[in-house]
């Protein structure tokens, strides 16, 4: 079964606030996908 979720993460860059709302995708394996829209934002994420 796939499953989603999608985190609001604020940060400020460059003197402005930021807001990017990430989509984790899930298989039923267990396979994650997570989708920033930006790259290099890994390192954005709480969890990473």
């Amino acid at each position: 079964m796939l499953s989603y979720m999608y985190l609001r993460i604020e940060f400020e860059h460059n003197g402005q606030k930021q807001i990017i709302f990430p989509v984790i995708l899930r298989d039923e394996r267990d396979t994650i996908l997570i989708d920033c829209g930006y790259p290099n934002f890994e390192v954005k994420f709480p969890y990473y």
